[in-house]
């Protein structure tokens, strides 16, 4: 039986923005900070199975805590939501915690407690965290009501990547910047990936780009001041000052960074047109350089010629970021000659190019990206890589600049 694309696409914004606030408290809260950034070694059972520490337990809470949102609204599709990580968790030789959230809160809690040997804040933290009910700015403003057509959650699969650019994630910081694309390590190129498509096409039909860190709006005691300090009208920066600091309300420490983050999301119906949106809105770009974004592992050879030409080929981190640049317009076009990017990292993007008219292709044969067709292999640990690279763009400018790159790249000796 149909469902309205809107309650997909409104629940993939919900599932998004709750992983988006968990992401912040790992990185505001002393204590999970310190989980998140201590360098341990590798522990392992006697059976050699690495015993995760607390970046991977968040990357896998924050995945667990998305699969009960979309699953919560959509039962039916339970058996079909994959995610980038493995969510049973070893202790020992004999021991392993499949990693859930419970029915309640106290129930998730004593779960969490020996993964984070024993530390009750962390857990208690993250048990609220997840089991808290949030209200999405989009949902809540109404952003999209004019989502039209129908989805069948019978024929519907769904590839999360709970955070991608891990590295960018534990080491923090705003970043560098080139023509308006983040070009070194930063906490804007973290992402949460949540692509939904169709089973038998393999093509995605919904996706949602959540962007944590969007904007540094200043430190937590300053901001406390402003607010204070402002007119009690209700007024959209009073309003967004507000909502940040209520976000990380559960943080307990003097003072920290207040980030604010934007959701980009996209539907493509059907039986209906495509749409797409974002709060807050994109900046329309003006510029005159032509503009390429990619790998810092791509070819050394075609990084060389691209330097003779007026290309500015530029690597930046996080293949959702590579691909939030082409949808926002910093970049022209994406392109990548290897295999180095997977099902979770572009679904939810992909989705999102089509709503805009653009595409995501094989870069070797200009053939579209599908996911999990009925006739694909199933097996996982990592067999779903998007092999013979990577080319996205929306505009005929993008199209023909991402052509020249694979023609110098075939070319390259």
């Amino acid at each position: 039986m149909s469902s309205p694309m809107r309650e997909l696409v409104a629940v993939l914004c919900q599932a998004s923005e709750k992983a988006a606030r968990i992401a912040r408290t790992c990185r505001t809260d002393e204590q999970l900070l310190a989980l998140l950034t201590m360098e341990k070694q590798a522990k392992r059972t006697s059976l050699g199975e690495v015993v995760p520490d607390f970046k991977t337990l968040a990357d896998v809470w924050i995945q667990q805590v998305l699969v009960a949102e979309l699953t919560k609204k959509f039962p039916e599709m339970a058996s079909r939501v994959f995610g980038e990580e493995h969510s049973r968790i070893p202790l020992s030789a004999t021991e392993s915690v499949h990693l859930e959230v419970l029915a309640t809160e106290d129930d998730t809690t004593a779960l969490l407690l020996p993964l984070l040997d024993g530390n009750t804040h962390a857990a208690k933290i993250l048990a609220r965290l997840a089991h808290r009910d949030i209200v999405d700015p989009l949902v809540e403003a109404g952003d999209l009501a004019g989502i039209e057509g129908t989805f069948d959650p019978a024929t519907t699969a769904v590839w999360i990547d709970p955070i991608d650019c891990t590295a960018s994630y534990t080491q923090g910081g705003q970043g560098k910047w080139n023509s308006g694309v983040l070009v070194g390590s930063g906490l804007p190129a973290v992402t949460v990936l949540i692509g939904a498509f169709n089973v038998e096409t393999g093509l995605p039909i919904a996706g949602v780009v959540n962007q944590p860190f969007y904007e540094m709006l200043g430190h937590s005691a300053m901001l406390q001041e402003t607010v204070a300090s402002m007119p009690p009208e209700n007024t959209p920066h009073r309003r967004k000052l507000t909502r940040a600091l209520r976000q990380d309300s559960l943080v307990k420490h003097k003072t920290f960074d207040v980030w604010s983050g934007r959701c980009v999301w996209g539907a493509v119906p059907q039986d209906a047109k495509c749409t797409w949106g974002c709060q807050p809105r994109l900046v329309e770009v003006h510029r005159e350089e032509t503009v390429a974004v990619r790998s810092k592992n791509e070819s050394p050879s075609l990084v060389a010629r691209c330097e003779k030409t007026d290309i500015q080929f530029l690597a930046c981190p996080g293949a959702g970021y590579k691909l939030l640049s082409v949808l926002e317009g910093v970049a022209d076009a994406f392109f990548l000659s290897g295999n180095s990017t997977f099902k979770w990292d572009t679904c939810g993007p992909h989705a999102i190019l089509l709503a805009q008219g653009g595409v995501l292709l094989h870069a070797h044969t200009e053939q579209p990206v599908r996911y999990h067709c009925k006739d694909a292999p199933t097996d996982s640990d990592g067999k779903y890589a998007n092999e013979g690279g990577l080319m996205a763009f929306t505009t005929d400018k993008g199209r023909n600049l991402a052509r020249t790159l694979r023609e110098l790249w075939q070319s390259t000796p």
